[in-house]
C-alpha cells in the first residue's frame, strides 16, 4: 500500500533525506547483516534468502514476476527441425512445471510471450489453446502429453538414432539450466550433446544464424510494447532475432503484423493485433520461454512508503 505521508507538504520533498547502498559479495554476509538489521532493505538473489525473510516474524516481503525468463531457441535452418509439427512437439514435450521447481526453487510464473503481469499479456484461455504453451495439470497428463509429442514425432520420421547439438555459452547458470532442457529431450528419446561456447564466439554464431539444432538462453522483453518488445525477437533485421539473422528465415507475415502494430494508436486496437502477433509466433515454435523468473524485496517495517513495482517494467522504465 503507497503510505499517503510519504511526502512533505503538497507534495514537494519526501521523507527520505539519505540512502546509503552496500555491496555485499558474499551472500550469507548479506543476508546476515539484513537480519541483524544493519540493512533495511534487501533485493533477494537467491531463494534461501528468500525463506529465510519470509519465514521472519517482522521483515516483509514481496515478490513477483521479472522481464527475465529462461528460452528455448529451435534452429529451423536445420533439418528436421524446419518441420513446424517437430518443433511443436519438442514444446509440448517439455515439463515446464519441473523447470520452475528444479531451477527456481518453485519461484518461476508460466507465462507465454510477455511477462506475467504485463498489460500486453495474452489472456489464458487463448494461449492454452496452442499445443504446450500451459503447464500439464498433473504428472499424468504431462506424461500423457510427452506420448502425443513422441508420436507427432514418429509420424514425422524424426530420427531418434541421431545426436543433435547443443550451442551453450560458458556460462556456469546457462549451462546448468540447459542441462535441465537436455533432460527433458531425453525423456522424448532425442540425444544431444552440448557445444560449449566462450562468449565473444557464442555472440557471433547467435547473431549469424551459425548456432547447432538448440539454443537454450537467459532471455529478456525489453520493452512492456508489441513493437518494441516483440520486434527485438521477430523482426527480420534484428540482432536479437536468432532465427532470422542473415535474413534467411524471415517470415514475411509476421514483419507486415509488426509494420500494422506500428501504425495503430487505440489500445484495445493494438492488443488485438498484438495477441495476434503473438499467436502466430507461438504456433511457429520457434522460441520457448520456459519460464519467466520472479524477484523479491524484504525488508523491515520502518521501510514506509516502498510500492513494489506493480508490472514487470515498472523499476526498469524509471531507470531508463
Amino acid at each position: 500500500e503507497r503510505n499517503p505521508n510519504y511526502f512533505f507538504g503538497d507534495g514537494q520533498l519526501p521523507y527520505v533525506d539519505r540512502v546509503t547502498v552496500t555491496g555485499i559479495v558474499d551472500e550469507s554476509a548479506q543476508q546476515a547483516a539484513m537480519l541483524s538489521h544493519q540493512g533495511d532493505w534487501h533485493w533477494v538473489r537467491n531463494w534461501g534468502q528468500y525463506n529465510g525473510y519470509v519465514n521472519h516474524d517482522q521483515i516483509q516481503t514481496v515478490i513477483r514476476a521479472t522481464r527475465g525468463n529462461h528460452a528455448l531457441w529451435i534452429n529451423a535452418r536445420n533439418a528436421p527441425f524446419d518441420n513446424v509439427r517437430v518443433r511443436q512437439a519438442i514444446v509440448m514435450g517439455i515439463d515446464r512445471t519441473a523447470g520452475i521447481q528444479v531451477l527456481q526453487d518453485g519461484h518461476g510464473a508460466a507465462g507465454f510471450l510477455f511477462p506475467p503481469g504485463s498489460r500486453w499479456e495474452l489472456d489464458k484461455a487463448q494461449g492454452c489453446e496452442v499445443p504446450g504453451w500451459c503447464p500439464a495439470e498433473s504428472m499424468e497428463a504431462m506424461e500423457a502429453r510427452r506420448a502425443e509429442a513422441k508420436k507427432i514425432l514418429e509420424e514425422e520420421g524424426f530420427d531418434f538414432n541421431k545426436t543433435y547439438l547443443f550451442t551453450v555459452e560458458s556460462d556456469a547458470q546457462v549451462q546448468a539450466r540447459a542441462t535441465f532442457v537436455q533432460e527433458q529431450l531425453r525423456l522424448l528419446g532425442i540425444k544431444t550433446d552440448f557445444d560449449s561456447v566462450e562468449t565473444v564466439a557464442y555472440r557471433n554464431q547467435e547473431q549469424g544464424g551459425t548456432w547447432g539444432d538448440f539454443l537454450p538462453r537467459n532471455d529478456t522483453m525489453s520493452a512492456d510494447d508489441p513493437s518494441a518488445g516483440m520486434g527485438a525477437y521477430l523482426r527480420c533485421e534484428s540482432i536479437d532475432n536468432r532465427e532470422t539473422p542473415p535474413n534467411d528465415i524471415c517470415d514475411p507475415a509476421m514483419e507486415k503484423l509488426l509494420d500494422e502494430v506500428d501504425s495503430i494508436v487505440d489500445f484495445e486496437e493494438r492488443k488485438a493485433k498484438s495477441d495476434e502477433i503473438q499467436l502466430k509466433a507461438m504456433r511457429d515454435y520457434y522460441r520457448f520461454p520456459i519460464y519467466w523468473e520472479q524477484e523479491a524485496v524484504a525488508f523491515w517495517p520502518e521501510v514506509r512508503g516502498y510500492v513494489h513495482y506493480p508490472t514487470p517494467y515498472g523499476s526498469w522504465m524509471k531507470y531508463q
